[in-house]
């Protein structure tokens, strides 16, 4: 998907430094993000290491963001196509989209390799959260997460990277 014209920023996600919502300034972040990089404007990839994180919170994750301006949010209605690749031992990533009002929908990746694999998400895909009022017409967040379960790393000490590619970041 070409984000060109909406020229959207792009940069890494870390958990809080203390166990507190919201995060106060001075209390910086868990280096879990190892290494951020925006090569091109075709890509970015983070390093991370989860045990940089911590158990208390559920601060035990490593990410990026994808941030549209306030004045000319992402519409979700044609789709979304992202490419990822990765290396290390996770095969499964969460995307989180995030509405103009705070409203979050979360999708779940699998089955990424070091080869790129292009993964369409569509509105139908994030409707099926069940959460009435997210408008996928005005994204304004898109949150690319590594945590330690499940769905995703698995443990806690997981280490790699992860590598997103899309025209236009």
């Amino acid at each position: 998907t070409d984000l060109t014209s909406k020229q959207a920023s792009i940069g890494e996600l870390e958990p809080c430094g203390t166990d507190s919502d919201p995060c106060p300034p001075a209390s910086g972040t868990l280096n879990t993000v190892t290494s951020f990089d925006q090569s091109s404007s075709i890509h970015a990839r983070f390093d991370f290491d989860l045990g940089n994180g911590l158990d208390a919170g559920n601060r035990r994750w490593a990410g990026a963001m994808i941030l549209f301006k306030a004045t000319d949010l992402l519409d979700t209605t044609g789709g979304l196509v992202l490419g990822f690749h990765k290396t290390g031992s996770f095969t499964r990533l969460k995307i989180d989209f995030v509405d103009d009002t705070g409203d979050k929908v979360t999708v779940r990746v699998r089955d990424l390799t070091g080869t790129e694999k292009r993964y369409r998400i569509t509105p139908s895909l994030l409707a099926e959260a069940g959460l009435t009022s997210f408008d996928a017409t005005r994204i304004r967040v898109i949150s690319v997460v590594v945590d330690d379960t499940a769905d995703a790393a698995g443990s806690k000490t997981a280490t790699g990277a992860v590598e997103l590619h899309t025209v236009g970041l």
